[in-house]
């Protein structure tokens, strides 16, 4: 008689996703919008502090922490008072992990310790596109998820590719450049592709509807410098 397979628990199941790298959500073989939005839900969050708040999205998962990105100016009011607020309702203190020197992107380090496994297994992080801004979608089209504005039930924002890089003399450096509705609160929220991939972040709009966001490829080379340097 063959052996039996062996069953796991909760804790080593979500270890191996963190050993082999399969934390990321899923992506999708052509552009669907509907369906990209729920695959990366799992990754968004709510960040407050100080009685202002934005979003943001996990980065990583490591066996530790839970490593979330946003904007700098996000964190402004986070440190001694600061909360995240997950997709499932989950409200967990973290702390600054590292900031952009000129980007307008920050890291917070949650602890996995203050979940439990199985709810630990329920988290994603967000899924870079190989290749830079250059290698977007045909359709030219995103969408951003508003995880801040109604903590309850996430928003998508449909927007369009206007340039992959555009220098915005406001920013001081060149930044994904779209058409989208965005209002307060949304500072710090993820832009998606159609098929799921994590194409930038959002860092300000206007009230024309054109948005700006730092690039996927330049948030990776921040958070490296953040490992780097802690």
């Amino acid at each position: 008689m063959g052996r039996l397979i062996q069953s796991t628990t909760f804790e080593e199941d979500y270890q191996a996703l963190v050993h082999l790298g399969l934390t990321g959500t899923p992506l999708l073989e052509e552009e669907d919008q509907a369906a990209a939005f729920a695959n990366v839900l799992g990754s968004c969050v709510r960040i407050q502090g100080g009685g202002h708040y934005g979003s943001g999205n996990i980065y990583a998962l490591t066996e530790d922490e839970i490593i979330i990105v946003t904007n700098r100016h996000v964190l402004d009011y986070f440190d001694g008072e600061g909360f995240v607020t997950f997709f499932n309702g989950r409200i967990a203190d973290g702390r600054i992990l590292g900031l952009g020197e000129e980007a307008d992107v920050g890291f917070i380090s949650v602890p996995a310790g203050l979940f439990p496994f199985e709810e630990l297994l329920s988290l994603k992080s967000v899924r870079m596109r190989g290749g830079g801004c250059e290698t977007l979608n045909a359709s030219g089209s995103f969408f951003i998820v508003d995880a801040a504005s109604s903590p309850d039930s996430p928003v998508l924002c449909e927007g369009r590719i206007l340039d992959e890089r555009r220098y915005l003399a406001d920013y001081g450096r060149e930044m994904l450049y779209g058409g989208c509705r965005a209002v307060p609160g949304m500072s710090g929220s993820g832009i998606f592709d159609l098929y799921g991939n994590y194409i930038g972040i959002l860092s300000g709009g206007t009230l024309q509807g054109e948005i700006a966001g730092v690039p996927a490829d330049e948030i990776g080379r921040i958070y490296r410098e953040v490992l780097e340097n802690p």
